[in-house]
Formats: structure tokens, sequence, C-alpha cells
């Protein structure tokens, strides 16, 4: 791999968790006081919505910052729409704990039916909204959809790791603990990812 490949690659990847540490902390503090304060899962919808955008904007903030060496006069409309994004991949993952039982009086072809069309949403919508920015920049700019389709449901698993390890009914501060830890494996394996794409997409 080029040292060019390898510098765009290695500060990334080193972007997107730190970005990613600090904006994951926003929806990991939010929800603990939401569910410390017994809100309802309707209304966890708009208030990790709104704290999602706020990691959005963390995250692409520092990859803007990275990839402004690489590509002149990059609009700022990369951030302000991965903010959007996020907001409404956060609300689609609301979504099945808001609906939970009220699932059992839908036609089981329904169900079916939302539950492509959100997986759909969540899988395209960081990627969707990024792509809208660099297809003015980059050649063949499509790619950038699919390496986060791709990029992000590993991720996001990650949190789940350090989630399950802290027992039930620990003090706050563990939780918050996990949710940051969860927060750089997120982003690290995020930028890991698509940061190999980026090497290729900006040679093209």
């Amino acid at each position: 791999m080029p040292k060019l490949k390898i510098n765009l690659w290695l500060s990334w990847t080193l972007a997107t968790t730190v970005g990613e540490l600090i904006g994951f902390a926003v929806p990991t503090i939010v929800g603990l006081i939401a569910v410390a304060l017994k809100t309802n899962e309707i209304a966890m919808i708009p208030v990790m919505a709104i704290a999602g955008m706020g990691e959005g904007a963390c995250f692409a903030f520092a990859q803007w910052l990275v990839l402004r060496k690489y590509i002149k006069n990059l609009e700022k409309r990369f951030i302000t729409n991965t903010a959007i994004a996020a907001g409404v991949a956060w609300t689609i993952g609301m979504l099945p704990s808001a609906i939970g039982p009220r699932s059992m009086f839908l036609p089981k072809i329904l169900l079916a039916v939302i539950g492509i069309a959100i997986a759909a949403v969540f899988l395209l919508s960081i990627g969707y909204a990024q792509w809208l920015v660099l297809r003015k920049y980059i050649q063949k700019a499509g790619w950038w959809i699919a390496a986060n389709a791709i990029a992000w449901p590993l991720g996001v698993a990650m949190t789940f790791i350090p989630i399950t390890l802290v027992p039930d009914n620990s003090p706050m501060f563990l939780w918050v603990a996990a949710g940051i830890l969860g927060g750089i494996m997120m982003g690290a394996t995020v930028g890991a990812i698509t940061g190999l794409f980026l090497g290729k997409l900006l040679k093209s």
C-alpha cells in the first residue's frame, strides 16, 4: 500500500475513532439520564434522535477535518448531512422497542415489509447523506454508500460487547464507561473499513 494511502487510512481511522468517542458519549449519557427519569419508549425516540444528531455532527466534523486536506473546498454540508442521517438512524434504531407489544396486532407481511424498509434506511442513511456531497468531488462516489453499509452494522455490533460485560445493578459510571468504550470500538471499526474504500476512491 502506497505511503499516501497508509497516511490517509491512519488519519481517517483515528479521526473517526476520536470523533465517535466524543460523539457516542452524547447519546450514551442522554440515554442513561432518560432511563433514570423513566422516560417511556415513545418519548425516547425524539430524545435519542436529537442526541444521535449530536453524535453524527461530532464524528463527521472529525472526518471533514481529514477530508478537506485531500478534497479542496469540501463543503461543510458534509457535517450537517451526516448529523441529520445519524438522527434518522437513531430514530430507526429506537422503533422496534417503541413498537414492541403493539406489533402483535399487525399482519406478518406488513411487519416484514416494515422490517426490510427499516433495515435498508439504517444501512444506507450515513453513506447516502455523505455521498450527496462527495459525488461532487469524487468519481464513482456511489461506492461510498456501499462502504458505509458494510461498516456501520459491524461498528454498531461492537458497541454491544462492553455493555454485555457490565453486571446488572452496576453503578452509573460503569455503564458510561462501557458506552464510551463501545464508541471507541465502533469508531475504529467504521473508520478502518471506510478508510480502505476512501483511499481507492480518492485515486479514481
